[in-house]
């Protein structure tokens, strides 16, 4: 595990790495004296003491040599898409383990087991009849013992809040490099109780040489033919694709149609915080907490502020909360407009923030890049009186979640009250499009209309966002305007991670997309079969006819296919076997930009 940390670590943060390590060593055993105690105390038979107690710890060791195989190999632990790809049917079709790999592990686990067993039969009896250990065998040295060990996790967690809240990213490295690392924080004490700043502004000096990213794989080269165009990005909460119609939209429909559409586009993330990262980083949100822990910024904001560009960030949310002032914008938080009085209501601050972009144009600073995001479509999705397209009797603070499990009528009010929100937004959406119109401004301007995630009103048995991998929650609009490019839908699937590709390709960088994103441009053809969609914890791959949802951590590494319905399909061993070169490149995506 060791060889994830990143060249140049300086020696206090060796100190807290080794100080995790043993801290986690003692977490993955106490996890089977959990389980095993009870087993002995209850039994109280010899064999089960000294045979399969050891044993059982035999398999922990077992796990976490199968797993640091992994890590040294792929730089990430075992995981749901590691598990299905190795117990698949016809696993071998796409991949060879080879059979000496095969042969090399079992034979080590054997060995693993087997000296666990021999330490139960003949080294217990030996710690019996030691006379100095016989000595330490007392209730106040086995305390002590303990006391130890426990000391050791209480600093070692102390040392993760501590950095936490400071915002030092050296000492949090245990939380990746480790299997089943348990993180602890105490942002919200430190806070309370104690009157810290837990939110410092964010470092902007990264040491490169010691970053395990490698991100981007090369530096960027720009032709002669570099263009430096104006681009806006907006995303809107929780708008998922089946709201682009004349009806809820009725200028962005009209509007994406003489530009171009996306029928099949899916956010990076089914939660603000990875869908953000998706848009302004390129690189699936499976990398999200490695680029948290170094505070890394996106690729696009470094290039973009090397060439001299205006930077704005209009959101009627606090980034914060998505940690966007701590990704995506860390290096531009002088240019983030995100804080508000809790008293001005989601869409009045969208209406500001097109009044802020307005002003901002008529500033003359160019090039530039503007980021807004519109926030009254997320829960309760408020909107003013006069956007009561859709006649409804709920107002928010009426709203009653235990109601709405088992009332489809109030369910249908809900929907409704979301409807409105958007139709509030799209106004917004017109009057920024039309102010860069009238302006001039459109043919040297690339312009993204997109979702940060989706919603879900019970179709699959959920609410909001955040919750699955439904269509509802991972599927968005993507509406775009790429100056010289003509009006096109596109029937293939796009990703979040599209739109860095499609502005760097433009502005004329030679570099493949590979070097530094996981997407490809819009405006180019692709034969990408599949898009990857990140959360906390777990992703799925989204492909022509399924939606294959697995779990990042040990702890969930699980693995589930689903139709379009969120239905799990009949046959999954058959589906599993089919879906094996699917697998294979998910996996090598996850350590694609990683050291």
């Amino acid at each position: 595990y060791l060889v994830g940390v990143p060249p140049h670590t300086s020696f206090t943060g060796w100190l807290a790495i080794f100080i995790a390590l043993t801290s986690n060593a003692f977490f993955l055993n106490f996890l089977i004296t959990l389980l095993a105690a009870p087993l002995a105390l209850v039994l109280r038979n010899r064999r089960v003491t000294i045979l399969v107690i050891p044993m059982l710890f035999g398999l922990v060791n077992s796990f976490v040599f199968l797993d640091g195989i992994l890590y040294r190999l792929y730089r990430f632990h075992v995981n749901g898409m590691v598990v299905a790809l190795m117990f698949a049917p016809k696993a071998g079709e796409n991949f060879t383990i080879g059979t000496w790999t095969w042969f090399s592990g079992i034979s080590l686990i054997a060995v693993i087991i087997a000296l666990h067993a021999a330490f139960g039969i003949v080294g217990i009896r030996w710690l019996r009849q030691n006379v100095f250990l016989r000595r330490l065998r007392t209730k106040k040295h086995v305390a002590a013992a303990v006391a130890l060990i426990f000391a050791v996790t209480a600093v070692d967690k102390g040392i993760y809040a501590c950095a936490d809240i400071g915002d030092r990213t050296e000492y949090m490295r245990g939380k990746y490099i480790f299997p089943l690392y348990q993180a602890v924080t105490a942002k919200r004490w430190a806070s309370k109780r104690l009157g810290v700043e837990v939110h410092p502004k964010a470092s902007l000096h990264v040491d490169m040489r010691s970053s395990s990213l490698n991100y981007p794989r090369r530096p960027l080269e720009f032709g002669l033919d570099m263009r430096k165009p104006n681009i806006l990005i907006v995303a809107v909460d929780s708008v998922r694709s089946d709201m682009l119609t004349a009806e809820i939209t009725p200028f962005l429909h009209r509007w994406g149609s003489e530009h171009m559409i996306g029928k099949r586009h899916f956010t990076s993330g089914n939660r603000s915080t990875h869908g953000i990262f998706g848009m302004m980083y390129g690189i699936n949100a499976t990398y999200w907490n490695r680029v948290l822990s170094e505070r890394r910024g996106p690729l696009i904001v470094s290039e973009l502020k090397r060439l001299g560009y205006a930077f704005r960030v209009f959101s009627s949310t606090d980034t914060l909360f998505a940690e966007g002032s701590k990704t995506s914008f860390v290096q531009i938080r002088e240019a983030l407009f995100d804080q508000w009085d809790g008293d001005v209501p989601s869409y009045e601050r969208d209406r500001i923030n097109t009044d802020r972009f307005v002003e901002f144009l008529d500033s003359g600073e160019r090039p530039f890049f503007v980021f807004i995001w519109h926030d009254a479509p997320h829960q309760p999705y408020r909107y003013p009186p006069e956007h009561e397209v859709f006649p409804v009797e709920l107002r928010a603070e009426d709203i009653n979640y235990v109601k709405l499990a088992a009332d489809k009528d109030q369910a249908d009010k809900m929907f409704r009250r979301y409807k409105n929100s958007i139709h509030h937004v799209d106004a917004q959406l017109e009057r920024a499009i039309s102010a860069l119109e009238e302006r001039g401004l459109m043919d040297e301007t690339l312009i993204f209309i997109v979702g940060d995630h989706g919603e879900e009103f019970g179709e699959s048995g959920l609410w909001g966002h955040g919750s699955a991998f439904s269509i509802q929650q991972i599927q968005t609009p993507l509406v775009a305007h790429v100056p010289g490019h003509a009006s096109e839908v596109l029937e293939r699937v796009t990703s979040h991670v599209d739109i860095v590709p499609t502005i760097l390709s433009y502005m004329g960088v030679k570099n493949p997309p590979s070097d530094y994103s996981s997407g490809v441009p819009l405006t180019a053809p692709s034969e990408r079969s599949f898009v990857v969609v990140g959360s906390w914890d777990s992703a799925a791959a989204v492909d022509e006819d399924t939606i294959i949802c697995f779990g990042l951590e040990a702890y969930n590494a699980d693995i589930t296919i689903l139709d379009f319905n969120y239905v799990p399909v009949p046959d999954r061993k058959k589906a599993i076997a089919e879906k094996q070169s699917v697998f294979l490149k998910v996996l090598e995506g996850l350590r694609e930009f990683i050291h």
